[in-house]
C-alpha cells in the first residue's frame, strides 16, 4: 500500500519483502522510484489514473 499523492509505501506484505530483498524498515516511507522498483513512470501514471477514475485497480502487477 502506498499514498496516492506521493506514492510512498505505508505498508507491504511479506511476499513483497521476499521478492524485493528489502526489509520493512527500508521500504516504509520510500517510493518505488527511490528503491528502483517497478515499471516505467508512464505505466505507473496510467495505473494511478485508473485508480483515481474508478476507485480500484484489479489484476495489475506493478
Amino acid at each position: 500500500m502506498a499514498t496516492l499523492s506521493e506514492e510512498r509505501f505505508i505498508d507491504v506484505n511479506p511476499s513483497f519483502l521476499a521478492m524485493s530483498g528489502y526489509s520493512l524498515e527500508e521500504v516504509i516511507g520510500h517510493t518505488a522510484g527511490e528503491l528502483r522498483l517497478g515499471k516505467d513512470r508512464e505505466t505507473i501514471a496510467n495505473i494511478i489514473q485508473r485508480l483515481v477514475d474508478t476507485g480500484a485497480v484489479y489484476n495489475q502487477e506493478f
